[in-house]
């Protein structure tokens, strides 16, 4: 039994539903193009690698 928070255990389902959309959108690019799923891919994983430029980003739309 984990002691996550609902709140939580919602975040991890809705990352994990993230992940498999953003794989499934790459290999339909990949499919198409590879230059532009190449460029999709580096930009989510510069964001994975920088998470505090995703934080401002996530401030930002907060803020409106």
């Amino acid at each position: 039994m984990t002691s996550e928070t609902p709140i939580a255990q919602q975040a991890g389902a809705a990352v994990t539903r993230i992940n498999q959309l953003t794989e499934r959108m790459l290999t339909a690019a990949r499919n198409v193009g590879g230059g532009l799923a190449d460029a999709h891919e580096r930009a989510l994983r510069s964001l994975a690698d920088n998470p505090a430029d995703l934080k401002q980003s996530l401030e930002w739309v907060e803020a409106r």
